[in-house]
């Protein structure tokens, strides 16, 4: 199996100004969906917290050449494949992976930089990705347990409720960009229109909150679906009109509340406004139709928390905010993300619809 050392080259214009080697922990969530999606299908037990074996190749770029990158191929390894050596394990599955993929790693990197003085806090840099081989023996992007053997990963059981996911789906309108192998989501309405009122209510000020629901498989396949049941405000959030921050108040607060809901929820997510309204008041009309901020969009900063607060596969984003008509009016829009091979991107969804005669929302 080949090994490489993955690096991030940043330029400055046309010089290099610094690198940072690329950690294992860039491939963790890629990993991850990788290992959800075996489990959607039945390759793996549901637990998730076993991609002990994992190999990554470079796919080098085809202007440029060796060691310039282009894409990572990242492949899953399950058992050894046969009486062979350790290294012949099986695949259960792969993604290849564009340098973008990496962009938080090579902002880290920047910010290093400007912290020790080397570089301007306005200046523009850009980052290549580089591969060199590693002869055996020597260290390489892989994972935490092969390089430290005195510690195991724990698998983490996924808590599944055995569901007609048929049932749970009927009724249900698909909404949002759909993608090809997506774990299925579903939201109740409800959810939206409380996360809408509080939005509305906060004005110019972000607000957010916690997204909680359950884990269904269908006892017929090993399919998942993630359900959406309620939304908990984050009361003690410290926010303004372009950041939104969970405190730990704001945790003991939603673990209170999912106590005293006892439904056995978890966290399946979190939701936050943008409001673009102010961002772009002062703006001429016409400007706001090329301006990013007035369109819908995930920013790095709400990547980053995504990452670092919500990195399971089945982690998902909900996205209230004003953006701009072509007829340059204001509409209000709401948009969800989630991982998709290790990268956050709008994703699909069910919107359940109550039953005629009665609110049936759990």
């Amino acid at each position: 199996m080949s090994r490489f050392r993955f690096v991030l080259e940043l330029f400055r214009e046309s010089a290099r100004i610094g690198h940072a080697p690329l950690p294992p922990e860039a491939f963790e969530a890629a990993l991850e969906c990788l290992e959800f999606e075996a489990v959607r299908k039945g390759r793996l037990p549901p637990e998730l917290g076993r991609r002990a074996h994992w190999s990554a190749a470079p796919v080098w770029d085809s202007a440029l050449g060796e060691p310039f990158v282009a894409a990572v191929e990242l492949e899953l390894l399950g058992a050894t494949a046969g009486p062979g050596p350790s290294a012949d394990r099986a695949p259960l599955g792969g993604c290849r992976l564009c340098t973008h993929t990496f962009q938080l790693f090579a902002q880290d990197a920047v910010h290093a930089l400007v912290r020790a003085g080397r570089l301007g806090a306005e200046e523009r840099v850009v980052y290549r990705l580089v591969a060199y081989a590693v002869a055996p023996g020597e260290e390489a992007a892989r994972p935490r347990a092969a390089a430290a053997p005195t510690f195991r990963t724990v698998p983490q059981p996924l808590p599944l409720e055995p569901s007609r996911l048929d049932a749970l789906l009927a009724d249900a309108e698909v909404c949002g960009p759909p993608h090809d192998d997506e774990m299925p989501l579903l939201l109740w309405p409800h959810v939206l229109e409380e996360a809408a009122v509080r939005t509305a209510a906060a004005g110019g000020v972000e607000t957010g909150g916690i997204l909680v629901g359950r884990l269904h498989r269908d006892p017929r396949g090993p399919e998942i679906l993630a359900e959406v049941t309620a939304q908990i405000p984050a009361r003690h959030a410290r926010a303004g009109s372009k950041h939104l921050e969970f405190t730990p108040e704001t945790w003991t607060d939603v673990a209170q509340a999912l106590a005293l809901r006892g439904a056995g929820e978890l966290m399946l997510g979190w939701w936050h406004s943008h409001p673009a309204r102010t961002w772009c008041g002062d703006c001429e009309p016409a400007r706001r139709l090329a301006c990013p901020l007035a369109r819908g969009f995930f920013s790095a900063a709400d990547r980053r928390l995504h990452q670092t607060v919500f990195p399971r596969a089945y982690s998902v984003a909900l996205v209230l905010g004003d953006r701009v008509r072509n007829d340059l009016t204001w509409e209000r829009y709401h948009d969800v993300y989630g991982w998709s091979r290790g990268d956050l991107q709008p994703r699909g969804y069910h919107l359940k619809h109550a039953p005629k005669g009665g609110n049936h929302a759990p």
